[in-house]
């Protein structure tokens, strides 16, 4: 909120991203963004982005972040490719371009990344605190402010109620800010290489330390940067077959490796790999939950593998549309 006022009088020459949780409040003091970057996989992220949908500004976001279907009708998706093995795969099976950007604990370490690739001027984090001040954990209006508005009454009167949360939620004190370990935890998620380190500012008075250093209060560098080229979607596939049999294409191809990497760890005697587990419990969580432990224990075999991989097929099958067991 403390940001604002500057944006406002120097948004002409501000490139302005939002992340999805500031939105409504930018937009409620009449700033619309350039793009809005979203990474949450839960499905209350999209309180935040239908926002977006109504004004259709560009939604840079993974295969893995969770939007309204509105969003994903009317807005123009940029999608970014985060590395996790799932989103390599899933956009290489629609036919996606995406752009590059490093996964991190919170969606403006990611932001972040984006940024320094698809601009050459500075870049700054207006309102990154990790920290609650007051009475406030979030920029206002915020899409969960209806919660405490709901549950409140004449004995938990809302201001009662969201003071309450916020003192459970944060309760490290310094000064008029109050901080929590978790958020702590987030801010060493936030580096730059040396190379960009001097292109990035950030604007708060928060006590919690990212390693970026300050901007001057009032003072925020512009130089005119842009979002990114908005991709064009993709055509679709001419049919539904077509469009299943790209998914179990790039599933048998994650499968496959899995395997070759589960049949290493039993001839060798060591644990599953965390990318073929994680494949694993996806697709045959009970059947593989044993396989895996045993595996940890040095004790897996392969007949346990090959009981498995049953599993695992039968259910990239069902997946992909090819069979309804």
């Amino acid at each position: 909120m403390d940001s604002l006022g500057q944006i406002a009088a120097r948004r002409d020459s501000l490139g302005l991203w939002a992340l999805a949780s500031a939105l409504p409040a930018l937009r409620h003091f009449g700033l619309e963004p350039d793009l809005v970057v979203s990474t949450d996989p839960g499905f209350w992220s999209g309180a935040h982005l239908r926002a977006a949908a109504d004004s259709g500004i560009p939604v840079a976001m993974p295969p893995s972040g969770y939007a309204p279907s509105a969003i994903l009708e009317r807005s123009s998706i940029i999608a970014l490719d985060t590395g996790l093995s799932f989103e390599k795969a899933c956009l290489g099976a629609l036919g996606i371009s995406a752009r590059d950007a490093a996964a991190a604990g919170s969606a403006a370490g990611t932001a972040l990344s984006l940024a320094l690739s698809a601009t050459s001027g500075p870049v700054v984090l207006a309102g990154y605190d990790l920290a609650a001040t007051a009475s406030d954990d979030h920029a206002r209006p915020y899409a969960f402010d209806i919660l405490d508005e709901l549950g409140s009454s004449r004995t938990a009167p809302c201001a009662s109620s969201r003071s309450a949360r916020i003192f459970d939620n944060f309760p490290a004190t310094s000064g008029s800010w109050r901080l929590s370990r978790a958020f702590s935890t987030y801010a060493s998620t936030i580096c730059t290489s040396e190379e960009d380190r001097d292109r990035v500012y950030r604007d708060s008075d928060s006590p919690v330390d990212t390693g970026i250093r300050r901007s001057e209060r009032g003072n925020i560098p512009a130089a005119g940067n842009k979002p990114p080229r908005i991709a064009p979607k993709p055509a679709p596939a001419a049919t539904r077959f077509n469009r299943l049999a790209a998914v179990k294409s790039m599933l048998v191809d994650l499968v496959d490796q899995a395997f070759e990497d589960a049949g290493d760890a039993v001839e060798h005697a060591v644990p599953v790999p965390y990318s073929a587990a994680l494949l694993f419990k996806a697709l045959a969580p009970r059947t593989s939950a044993s396989f895996i432990a045993e595996a940890a224990r040095a004790s897996a075999n392969a007949k346990d593998l090959a009981a498995l991989e049953t599993a695992v097929r039968a259910a990239v099958d069902v997946m992909s549309g090819m069979s309804t067991c």
